[in-house]
């Protein structure tokens, strides 16, 4: 089987094959299509994004997956850095693998210590969060399906950035309510 050759640029990858392409269809894409069967994402190559002190890298978007899912790189900051809030995915499931650090999840009933290498699915309409121990920056890779709330990571970090880290907690509200999400300090879940 021949090998691809390819040149890198910071924006995208360009093959010698007359069958492979770039599409970057979206601002949250980042991958290559490779063929119609094949995305290519090399690591450090995703389009990252910060929210205070974490990070969020776009690894695969909803378009990319043909709506079955997308793939996101959370990076946690450490304690005193504030977890997300206890809530609840209307409209998704979500799967979380720990590729580095300790983390704790949280569910309605109590907590499961969540360390490197541990796999979580919280289906859609469960009471959640996960909180990284420390004393490091944690890393997890989450898998939604279907794919959408990606963008509300992508909306938060513009508001963090335009607000200068002090978001409107109006707009926050406003953000959640527009992808489904119910955070128990908006309102009693």
């Amino acid at each position: 089987m021949e090998e691809a050759s390819y040149r890198c640029s910071r924006s995208r990858i360009v093959f010698d094959f007359p069958w492979a392409q770039s599409k970057l269809k979206s601002k949250l894409h980042s991958a290559v299509t490779v063929s119609e069967n094949v995305v290519l994402q090399r690591r450090g190559e995703s389009r990252t994004v910060s929210l205070g002190p974490n990070t969020v890298s776009f690894i695969l978007s909803g378009e990319e997956t043909n709506g079955r899912y997308s793939v996101t790189e959370f990076g946690a900051a450490p304690p005193p850095a504030p977890a997300a809030p206890m809530h609840i995915h209307k409209k998704e499931d979500e799967a979380m693998y720990i590729l580095e650090g300790n983390f704790r999840l949280s569910l309605d009933k109590g907590t499961i210590p969540a360390p490197t290498g541990s796999f979580v699915l919280v289906r859609r309409g469960t009471l959640h969060t996960i909180a990284n121990l420390g004393p490091g920056v944690g890393r997890l890779l989450i898998f939604l399906t279907p794919p959408g709330f990606e963008g509300y990571w992508e909306e938060m970090a513009n508001l963090y950035r335009a607000s200068g880290g002090k978001i409107d907690p109006a707009q926050q509200l406003a953000l959640r309510e527009k992808y489904s999400m119910d955070a128990r300090e908006d309102r009693k879940l």
